[in-house]
Order: structure tokens, then C-alpha cells, then sequence
């Protein structure tokens, strides 16, 4: 089985509260498992050193910033000041004083958006181990990927910590993405055992208790 390389951050994209609230029309109650799975990876990370970073889509009311997105099959969604555009932080327990939240008006985490800026004040670079976990597989997930594979990031795609729009849009997603990286997709269980290892070769440091902080 193929081992983390180099330093380890987890991504947490787009687990937001719309999904988990059964009076939205977003709700899933496969998700709400989904949700426990990432955090069980969540914990993994905190407890062997690996830094988190969220990534939160959100859009203004008057659809400035959706450029093309309405084009398809996507109606308005995640706009701001709705309470379930919001990063399920209790779910997740995120600790927001050492885990940043980067807001995005894109698909991918990168465009437009300082999750490079975090990366690096982790001492996260190309090269290293990016851990992809949320929703949707085929969409934002797949979008960010591409993104960190044309930066030469090495990726972990958990399976079992994914929601897709449809469940064959997201195997052929996941298929794409082991086109490009191999090793990529894996199992709760096999990154469960891939994080124990990491940190038995990587003890925690003072950058991974980073205090760092990007919200608007």
C-alpha cells in the first residue's frame, strides 16, 4: 500500500450545513454518514499532526460571482448569510484558531482563493500530500484535484468521505482522478492506516499547531 510522501494536509471541501439539516431541501441522510466518516479522518489528523484546512463555496445574493454555474444543472446555492452554507463545524469539530476556513467562489479551491497561502504557512508544498475529503466528488473535489495535481501535489482521495451529485458521476469522477495519480483514491480504512503511519515518522511539530486564522 502506497505511503503519505513528504508532509500531510487534510482538505475538508465543502461539508456544509445544507446537507445535514432535514428541514433543507439539501438533505442527504446517506451524508450524515458520510459527515461521521470525515470526521473520524478529521480526528486522525489532529491526533497525529496533520493539518486541516476547510474550503467553503459561497456566492452573493445578487449572483455577481456565480459566472458560468447557472448554466448547467446548478441552481443558486450556497449563498451567503444562509445558515446552511456553513462549514459544519460541530459536526467536524473544527478548532477554528488552528484550522483555517478559506471561502471560495469557484468549483476549485485554488482559484482565486489563499488556500496556497495556508498550504505554505504549514509548510505544506508541491510535492507533498494533499488529503481531499467532502463533496461533491464529481464537482468540487474533481475541480480542486486537477488543480493540485497541475502543482505537482500528491493526492489522497477518501473515498468513503465524498458525496457525489450522482453516484455514477462520482465513480467516473474518481476513476478521472486515478487516471492522473494512481494511489490517489483510497478507503477510510486504508487512510486510517496510511495517517498511523505518517505520524510514526512525523512527530508532531509546533508548525502543525499553527495558529492561523483566514476568514472574510
Amino acid at each position: 500500500m502506497a505511503k503519505i510522501e513528504g508532509k500531510a494536509c487534510c482538505i475538508a471541501i465543502d461539508v456544509q450545513s445544507g446537507c445535514l439539516d432535514q428541514n433543507s431541501k439539501f438533505y442527504d441522510p446517506e451524508y450524515v454518514e458520510v459527515v461521521k466518516r470525515d470526521r473520524m479522518v478529521l480526528d486522525k489528523c489532529r491526533e497525529v499532526g496533520v493539518p486541516i484546512i476547510y474550503l467553503q463555496e459561497v456566492h452573493r445574493d445578487n449572483g455577481f460571482d456565480f459566472g458560468r454555474e447557472l448554466e448547467g444543472d446548478e441552481s443558486k446555492h450556497c449563498l451567503e448569510g444562509n445558515p446552511y452554507t456553513a462549514v459544519a463545524e460541530e459536526e467536524l469539530g473544527r478548532i477554528p484558531d488552528k484550522e483555517p476556513l478559506v471561502k471560495k467562489r469557484r468549483y476549485s479551491g485554488f482559484l482565486y482563493t489563499e488556500l496556497e497561502v495556508c498550504l505554505s504557512a504549514f509548510g505544506v508544498h508541491p510535492g507533498d500530500t494533499l488529503i481531499l475529503i467532502g463533496g461533491f466528488t464529481d464537482v468540487c473535489v474533481h475541480y480542486t484535484f486537477v488543480d493540485a495535481h497541475q502543482r505537482d501535489y500528491r493526492l489522497r482521495v477518501v473515498k468513503d468521505c465524498l458525496q457525489a451529485s450522482t453516484p455514477p458521476a462520482g465513480e467516473a469522477a474518481l476513476e478521472a482522478m486515478r487516471y492522473l495519480q494512481h494511489a490517489a483514491p483510497v478507503t477510510l480504512d486504508e487512510i486510517m492506516e496510511q495517517l498511523d503511519e505518517y505520524g510514526k515518522t512525523h512527530p508532531k511539530t509546533e508548525e502543525a499547531e499553527a495558529d492561523i486564522v483566514v476568514e472574510d
